[in-house]
């Protein structure tokens, strides 16, 4: 395959740890509105036409940056004060916005894609989760009256995915764990299916940036999806199922993890941590911290293949936890037999 990227104890460091899993890469992007219409311009007007599409193009990716990729950059930021208020001030836009949407727009896929927007922002900015998952039920809805072509494209599993996932995560966040498991089931078949779709045999290249970036969220998702049921197994006391789920993603990460993109970097030190932390928890500390120095590697990965100042932030921040843990559980140094006495 080509290569694809170009505390101070040990109950601080695993309870760090263990917040790296929840509420992360569980999927929470709407479907791709972009189409590309053939021009019927005729040849005397085909600069204008372009000129006007550009236009339309720069003018439709400045607003889809506005709305939508500011989503990540308030989550990612929420626990700075800063933020609050301009929060608060864009959960009111982006609700409304999905208000008027309903009401006067027949473009279901942009519907779609705003309301899973606004479910998003409730979760990880408002930490509603009641509300929250009223607006991803929302957004279901929104997706159920898609054309059965656009249902069953991949990117619209991608995207019944990601609300699948939006709202166990909600649910588990309510206590209800039962219910949230069946949702993180539901996103995992899904899940399952895309990664088969584009697995790679033995033998089998791959090359070209469409055909990488397609395999790579596929990874991504199935591996997250793994990570996210296993988690919630385990709060709904299951370790035993738990352990068994995180391997199964595990056996995906281990096959990509030689050459991952910066994402599956991020998503197999997320499932590799998770791992470790329960295996800790069973006490078989010889395999967590062979899991938690494979995670610290890939934390290592994802921020030398980054340049979004954000992101290793987080993955530094996240390997001098794992480097924490490592030192915390290292073995005793047995002093050699027959040594002297210190006095």
């Amino acid at each position: 395959m080509k290569t694809l990227l170009n505390r101070s104890s040990l109950g601080l460091a695993a309870a760090g740890l263990c917040s790296l899993a929840l509420l992360s890469s569980c999927g929470d992007d709407g479907p791709n509105t972009k189409t590309d219409q053939p021009s019927t311009a005729a040849a005397g007007t085909q600069d204008a036409a372009t000129s006007g599409d550009t236009l339309q193009q720069s003018r439709d990716a400045l607003f889809n940056a506005a709305v939508y990729d500011l989503v990540t950059t308030i989550s990612d930021n929420a626990t700075y004060p800063v933020f609050n208020t301009k929060a608060r001030d864009f959960l009111e836009l982006l609700d409304k916005y999905c208000a008027d949407l309903r009401a006067h727009s027949t473009d279901m896929r942009e519907r779609v894609r705003a309301a899973c927007a606004l479910a998003k922002v409730i979760r990880n900015v408002g930490g509603a989760y009641e509300r929250a998952e009223i607006a991803y039920r929302d957004a279901l809805k929104e997706f159920q009256a898609l054309t059965p072509q656009e249902i069953d494209s991949p990117e619209g599993q991608h995207t019944l995915s990601s609300i699948y996932n939006g709202i166990a995560s909600c649910l588990l966040y309510q206590n209800k764990s039962a219910e949230a498991l069946k949702y993180y089931q539901e996103a995992l078949k899904i899940d399952e299916a895309q990664f088969k779709a584009v697995d790679m045999k033995e033998g089998d290249t791959i090359s070209g940036k469409d055909a990488i970036t397609a395999l790579s969220r596929a990874v991504v998702e199935v591996v997250d999806s793994y990570r996210c049921l296993a988690d919630c197994q385990l709060i709904s006391d299951d370790p035993e199922e738990a352990l068994d789920t995180y391997k199964k993603g595990i056996e995906i990460a281990a096959k990509y993890q030689g050459q991952p993109t910066v994402e599956m970097a991020v998503s197999f030190s997320k499932i590799y941590t998770s791992y470790a932390n329960l295996e800790q928890k069973n006490g078989n500390t010889d395999k967590a911290r062979q899991a938690w120095a494979v995670a610290a590697n890939l934390c290592t990965a994802a921020n030398n293949g980054t340049n979004d100042l954000l992101q290793k932030l987080e993955t530094k921040r996240d390997y001098d936890a794992l480097i924490e843990v490592l030192k915390a559980t290292a073995p005793a140094e047995v002093p050699a037999e027959g040594a002297p006495a210190a006095n």
